[in-house]
């Protein structure tokens, strides 16, 4: 997820227009992540400032209404419509604080731009889906003991992407887990999808460091995607930048598609000395 799309899920929250259950995920997101946190609060004021300004505006009309019934007042009075006379001024005023809501919000984020978090949430990006539906062997040719595993499999597989896809992160992981049960497998060639799926589940949880440990068990077809949800959960956990360096630094010497992006992040690690 880049930056504009962030903002846009920030802006989609805020203004009410996510489902109950986008909503619900997004705030379990927000608890996981304090910059994901701080970004919203940022956002939230500065809305209610706009809104703020705007009914001083509309305060404004009905004061000098009042004013106007009043009595002894005409030299305030005078003043008062010479204000509201100018309608140039007001916009001056009202352009005025959203610049200075503006520059507020650009310091605050350059401020933390180079931040593991924000890096993190610069970079990182999951899948829609955790059911891979091509890796679950068909029931066709099998006997009757392994058909009724893998449809078992499959079974569970579902239930943990349903859950996946209503953002219950943690309740998708043990629904996940039964997979790895004796009874139910894992059939052969499932390993690394499991790993993988497992530690992307964790990394949305929360949970860095059981993801690094699942990545890093990831041996075949998952393996570029692994490195690099690797590398970047590394760096959410504390003392391991150097690991996420080293993992990077081999990502853009590789021929993988997160070269370029390996390579970007490097960049911007080596200019953030202290993050």
């Amino acid at each position: 997820m880049n930056v504009a799309q962030r903002y846009e899920r920030i802006e989609s929250y805020l203004s009410g227009q996510m489902l109950p259950e986008e909503a619900a995920a997004f705030r379990r997101e927000m608890e996981a992540d304090p910059g994901l946190e701080a970004e919203v609060a940022l956002h939230r004021g500065i809305a209610e400032a706009v809104i703020e300004e705007e009914e001083v505006q509309d305060l404004e009309g009905k004061v000098g209404a009042i004013l106007e019934k009043g009595r002894g007042e005409a030299a305030g009075l005078a003043a008062r419509r010479r204000f509201l006379s100018r309608p140039l001024l007001r916009a001056a005023a009202s352009a005025a604080l959203l610049i200075l809501a503006a520059l507020a919000a650009y310091f605050y984020l350059s401020r933390e731009d180079d931040s593991p978090e924000a890096l993190f949430a610069g970079y990182v990006s999951y899948p829609e889906s955790i059911y891979d539906a091509p890796t679950v062997r068909s029931a066709e040719g099998q006997t009757p003991e392994a058909a009724a595993q893998a449809s078992r499999l499959d079974s569970l597989w579902k239930a943990a992407d349903a859950l996946y896809r209503q953002g219950r992160y943690r309740e998708a992981l043990g629904v996940l887990d039964e997979t790895g049960r004796p009874e139910n497998g894992p059939l052969p060639g499932n390993a690394s999808r499991l790993h993988y799926y497992r530690g992307i589940l964790q990394a949305r949880a929360g949970q860095f460091a059981g993801a690094v440990s699942s990545f890093e068990q990831v041996a075949i077809e998952y393996n570029e995607d692994a490195d690099w949800q690797r590398a970047l959960a590394l760096l959410r956990l504390e003392g391991r930048r150097e690991e996420a360096v080293a993992l990077l630094r081999e990502i853009s010497h590789s021929d993988t598609p997160q070269r370029g992006r390996a390579l970007e992040l490097l960049e911007r690690l080596e200019e953030c000395v202290e993050c």
